[in-house]
């Protein structure tokens, strides 16, 4: 199973993980395995017993228990997401810190996530995860510099998140160049060239990070269906109405699995659901899954620059939930300037730029 997951096989994944399982039903690894396939799979429903299972079989798996984390907190539990990560310590302080800032990230408390991920940081620099995760926090923030001092095998995704496309366009290029069968680098790549309106362009290069789920095929990416919403959204602009609806199909039955697997209490489920609707010609329910959007803390504003939210944009209700969410993001700002240069648990480690403090105020 670890050969079908590199290469994001989730079907062969499976396959392989339920033989090892027949020889070795207690075994981790193959346990984990078969939950990330069924994720792969879009069978979240599956995926959540499956997880449990491998808490219950495994309790002391530290690769189970932290990728456990980011699904429970996001179904709504970020109280049992936390313990669980906290019990990682005597095993793993790292494996620890990085569960605490996903069940955060998960709770929209972005500072106390940056502290964990300070602190995973200083046991190991160089982990591309944490490095990731801390530029993401940065980007989310609006603190694009901050951001982009990262790692540089994150530079690309840094520059994605500081909306530099062009820029981002030609990084990806040069890393799909060192990696020419990475599913992530693709899709991003395709990304990048849809974000500046090249939609005949993007398209074609989402093709080959199609991946086959259970109910069709869709883009691969790392938990999240806005990629397959903007392939959608790029066929219907170049007037491929019928590939358009076969793929918008698929995503309604991803997005479903996913509602019926517990994650209707996450803010991100609901904005998905609010593209789906414009994607569908359905403006009054994309405005809906908006206000339910933002009343489940909403706080990512970039977000609200996605295209294919252009149907809505004009809309008094769509304003109100702009107002309220750049609000809640101005907020989260302020938390994570006065943590990375009040209060830095790592100042060793991470020393924030004399620009980055200075906008924090007094």
């Amino acid at each position: 199973p670890i050969l079908a997951r590199l290469n994001f096989d989730p079907h062969n994944n499976l396959k392989h993980s339920e033989q090892a399982l027949a020889l070795r039903p207690n075994y981790a690894d193959a346990l984990n395995s078969r939950v990330t396939a069924l994720n792969g799979l879009g069978r979240s429903e599956q995926a959540v017993q499956a997880r449990e299972e491998l808490l219950q079989i495994d309790p002391l798996s530290v690769i189970g228990r932290l990728n456990a984390v980011t699904f429970i907190a996001s179904g709504g539990e970020p109280e049992r997401a936390l313990a669980i990560a906290r019990s990682l310590a005597a095993q793993s302080p790292w494996a620890s810190h990085v569960a605490q800032a996903r069940a955060y990230r998960s709770d929209g408390q972005h500072d106390r996530q940056l502290e964990q991920l300070l602190l995973a940081y200083a046991l190991d620099a160089r982990d591309l995860l944490v490095n990731f995760d801390i530029s993401f926090v940065f980007s989310a923030s609006g603190l694009y510099e901050e951001s982009l001092r990262i790692d540089r095998e994150v530079r690309p995704w840094a520059l994605m998140n500081a909306a530099r496309y062009e820029e981002a366009e030609q990084a990806l290029q040069q890393a799909l160049l060192a990696d020419a069968e990475s599913l992530e680098i693709m899709s991003s790549l395709a990304q990048s060239i849809y974000y500046q309106g090249r939609f005949e362009d993007a398209v074609r290069q989402w093709q080959p990070a199609l991946i086959r789920t259970s109910y069709g095929e869709a883009v691969y990416t790392n938990g999240s269906d806005i990629e397959t919403a903007q392939l959608v959204y790029s066929l219907q602009q170049l007037g491929e109405e019928e590939a358009a609806s076969k793929q918008l199909g698929v995503l309604a039955k991803l997005s479903a699995s996913s509602g019926n697997a517990g994650f209707k209490n996450n803010p991100w489920w609901h904005f998905e659901q609010a593209l789906l609707a414009i994607l569908d010609r359905d403006k009054v329910k994309a405005l809906e899954a908006l206000q339910v959007t933002d009343a489940k803390g909403f706080q990512y504003l970039a977000a609200l620059d996605e295209p294919i939210l252009d149907a809505v944009r004009d809309e008094p209700a769509f304003e109100i939930v702009r107002q309220n969410v750049a609000a809640r993001a101005a907020a989260n700002r302020q938390k994570v300037l006065a943590l990375v240069c009040q209060n830095n648990p790592v100042p060793d480690y991470w020393r924030p730029l004399e620009a980055t403090c200075s906008a924090s105020g007094p």
